[in-house]
């Protein structure tokens, strides 16, 4: 089969699916974004909200109701809650677009690694329609999925900045805007720091040039956290308080999953929950639920999850990913060791805690949407190992990606 096949039938099945989110996008109804009533209590100058929350996901605090997550997005969108209020109704349209720009940037990085057009194609189709940022665009018209939409477009704008080692300052605006969406992303700051100065250095070597980036990184980011923190005291008297143990149900709470039974047993983070979310993170595969009498009915898609791996199989083309040793000019869109053990570090570093995390994502079909976090270092590595001779595999494998994401959406469809 010829190079033109397979990117005609992968920019099918992504047509198919942008059609399903399309359809999503017209549909949408006002208030189930809980950052809708974020955005107007800061309207109003308060951080708690006055009107019953649109998710489970609230906390009851000295008597006031608390939206627990990061406040970006909802200062994002305080200008559209004060002209159409809390009705608002058109977070999968700006999840959309977040989503069409990001496909944008992985282009745009991969053109600049030094890869053809058709490489460059498929790997924005793959990096959008094939990961679970499809999944949270979706359903970006709730709370979680819309912030981690934000986040994922920041980080990739970030990582795009990086390693064209341009404007440290608005990368460290990139992060902080990421870290203010999705709180763990801020470990992903040594990671980009490495990728604007990479060069022939050696990494420990302090010149002015690296410490005006370091610098200009630095002060978002820090200033993020200040006012993270900030935002956390004056909510909850306490700077390291995020509200997130205050979601523990107390003993008479009506549980009504197995989510309500961790949280009140075992709380936020346990070691019970290992095992669980080592297997939807590494192992689990492609599960539907069949019922009835004779278990030949359809019953409902895993809303654990698949295992990024078995929803997302061409990421195994990171094996391939190259390593520039020394000066060698020959391969200079090729990453340095170091980066890349910096990179395997930071993803260890963010899977750890989630690991021990009460949920991995639930709800969610087919995907692991926490991975969202440090995959874009997984993908940058993977646009350095790509090549001309790989597009067929790779087009095979995200083919089997989208027809997964279009068996989902038509199993979910059939049995909601």
């Amino acid at each position: 089969m010829t190079n033109r096949f397979w990117i005609l039938l992968v920019t099918i099945l992504a047509l198919l699916i942008f059609a399903a989110l399309f359809l999503r996008l017209i549909s949408e109804t006002g208030q189930s974004n809980s950052y809708s009533l974020l955005a107007e209590a800061f309207l109003k100058g308060q951080f708690f909200t006055t009107q019953p929350c649109f998710d489970i996901d609230c906390v009851k605090f000295a008597g006031k109701t608390y939206v627990i997550f990061p406040p970006l997005p909802a200062v994002l969108i305080m200008p559209l809650i004060a002209i159409f209020g809390v009705e608002f109704s058109a977070y999968i349209f700006i999840s959309t677009i977040l989503f069409l720009l990001s496909g944008l940037l992985w282009y745009k990085i991969i053109r600049f690694l030094g890869k053809n057009r058709q490489i460059a194609f498929l790997f924005a189709i793959a990096a959008t329609f094939a990961t679970p940022i499809f999944y949270t665009t979706i359903r970006g018209d709730r709370v979680w999925f819309f912030a981690q939409n934000i986040s994922f477009f920041a980080i990739s704008l970030a990582l795009y900045l990086a390693i064209k080692k341009k404007n440290a300052f608005l990368v460290g605006t990139l992060i902080a805007i990421s870290f203010l969406s999705r709180q763990l992303t801020i470990l992903l700051t040594p990671f980009i720091f490495a990728l604007m100065i990479e060069d022939d250095l050696p990494f420990y070597q302090i010149t002015r040039e690296r410490i005006i980036k370091f610098v200009n990184i630095a002060i978002p980011v820090a200033i993020s956290i200040i006012i993270y923190l900030s935002y956390n005291y004056l909510r909850f008297g306490d700077m390291f308080e995020t509200g997130y143990q205050f979601l523990i149900p107390p003993p008479d709470y009506p549980s009504e999953n197995f989510l309500s039974f961790r949280l009140r047993d075992l709380g936020i983070f346990n070691s019970e929950y290992f095992l669980f979310n080592l297997y939807y993170l590494f192992l689990q595969g492609f599960h539907v639920n069949f019922i009835g009498q004779y278990a030949t009915e359809l019953g409902s898609m895993d809303r654990g999850g698949t295992a990024l791996l078995a929803a997302s199989p061409f990421l195994f083309l990171l094996a391939l990913t190259p390593v520039k040793i020394g000066k060698n000019k020959s391969a200079e869109n090729i990453f340095s060791l170091r980066i890349i053990l910096i990179g395997i570090i930071t993803i260890i570093l963010m899977i750890i805690p989630m690991l021990f995390y009460h949920s991995n994502g639930f709800t969610q079909y087919n995907v692991q949407r926490y991975v969202l976090d440090w995959l874009p270092i997984a993908l940058i590595f993977l646009a350095t190992a790509l090549k001309s001779s790989h597009l067929r595999l790779f087009a095979a494998l995200i083919s089997y990606s989208l027809l997964l994401n279009i068996a989902t959406l038509i199993t979910v469809f059939l049995t909601s």
